[in-house]
Order: C-alpha cells, then structure tokens, then sequence
C-alpha cells in the first residue's frame, strides 16, 4: 500500500468526518469553530506542531 502525505490521509480518511460539520471549514483550516457555550459565546480552537528538519534545523536555538 502506498504511504500518504499528510494532505492525501486529510482528504482520503479525516475530510469526510467532516461533511456535516459546518465549524470544520471542511477540514481546509488548521482550527475549528466548537459549537456555541450557554453563554451564547463561540470557541476557536487550533492546532499546530513544528518539526525539526521541516520548520527549523537541529542546531537552530529557541529563540
């Protein structure tokens, strides 16, 4: 079997989930609108990771 990038496993198995869920932007967005609290108040939520060798270098400092 074929190994999927990232975008292809979004689209083949996550996106679908998706479909009747109007906050998921149909997956094309790395946060989520969550259903609106009692307080009537919409939560944002988001997500994200960095990894050495695609958004900085090994040696690369914290700062």
């Amino acid at each position: 079997m074929p190994r999927l990038s990232e975008f292809e496993l979004i689209d083949t198995l996550l996106k679908p989930l998706a479909v009747n869920a109007p906050g998921a932007f149909a997956l094309s967005d790395d946060a989520a609108v969550l259903p609106e609290s009692p307080a009537g108040a919409a939560l944002v939520m988001t997500k994200d990771a960095l990894a050495i060798g695609i958004h900085m270098l090994v040696d690369d400092p914290p700062g």
